[in-house]
């Protein structure tokens, strides 16, 4: 990211609701979030999963946390809960991330009751 972003700063890197983001928009958001991330104690032993959709969210959400070192899993909100409580569990994620479209709140807030 930082490479690409050095040689391509102005570029369009991701255009969504005809909101265009560069290059540089994309490195400045997900270091960001990686400062947030590093300020909630998330390090290299953690592993954060993505409950998120494939807009611009989704890739800030994972460069960021690669950025605090973490390990990734991807969750896919067409599992089902008992797929998603699995994958988080096996994981051992320690943080998820999420959006607040659809049912994905809901979800988040109901596998974090399960544990």
């Amino acid at each position: 990211l930082d490479t690409i972003a050095t040689r391509h700063a102005t570029r369009p890197a991701l255009e969504y609701k005809s909101q265009i983001l560069t290059y540089a928009d994309i490195k400045h958001r997900a270091d960001r979030l990686a400062a947030g991330l590093l300020q909630q104690g998330i390090t290299h032993t953690d592993c954060v999963a993505l409950l998120l959709p494939n807009p611009p969210w989704h890739p800030i959400a994972f460069f960021a946390a690669l950025r605090a070192g973490a390990r990734v899993v991807h969750l896919s909100a067409l599992d089902a809960r008992r797929e998603l409580a699995f994958k988080l569990r096996d994981s051992g994620a320690t943080l998820l991330i999420t959006t607040d479209l659809g049912p994905l709140p809901a979800t988040a807030l109901a596998l974090h009751e399960e544990g």
